[in-house]
C-alpha cells in the first residue's frame, strides 16, 4: 500500500475565495492486498487530520490504482466527495481501476 500526500494553495488566493487549499492524495493499492483496511484508516485518519487544520477553503482530489479496493469508506468522508471516473479502465472483467475522487465536483 502506498499514499503520497501533498497540500497545495492555489495563486492568487484570498480570504475571500472559495477553495484556499487543495489536499492531494496519491495512493496504490495491489490486487488482493491484505493491508486495505490500513490503507482505507489512513485516509480516514489524514482526511479528518487535515480538515481539523485547514477548514476554510479545503478540497480534497484523491487518486490512484486501487485496483479491488472498495471506496465507499472514501467517498462517504464528505458529503461533496464525487467519484469522478463513470467509464471502466478496464475491460476484462470491467472495473474502474484508477479512480477520481473529489470534493472538487
Amino acid at each position: 500500500m502506498e499514499a503520497t500526500w501533498a497540500l497545495m494553495t492555489p495563486k492568487n488566493v484570498t480570504s475571500d475565495s472559495c477553495i484556499k487549499r487543495i489536499a492531494v492524495c496519491s495512493l496504490y493499492s495491489k490486487p488482493d492486498s491484505r493491508k486495505k483496511s490500513l490503507l482505507l484508516d489512513h485516509i480516514n485518519h489524514a482526511f479528518n487530520l487535515i480538515s481539523t487544520k485547514y477548514s476554510d477553503g479545503l478540497h480534497f482530489i484523491i487518486a490512484g490504482d486501487t485496483n479491488d479496493l472498495k471506496l465507499d469508506n472514501i467517498i462517504n468522508l464528505s458529503h461533496s466527495m464525487r467519484q469522478l471516473v463513470s467509464d471502466f479502465t478496464r475491460l476484462d472483467p470491467p472495473a474502474i481501476l484508477d479512480p477520481i475522487m473529489s470534493t472538487l465536483g
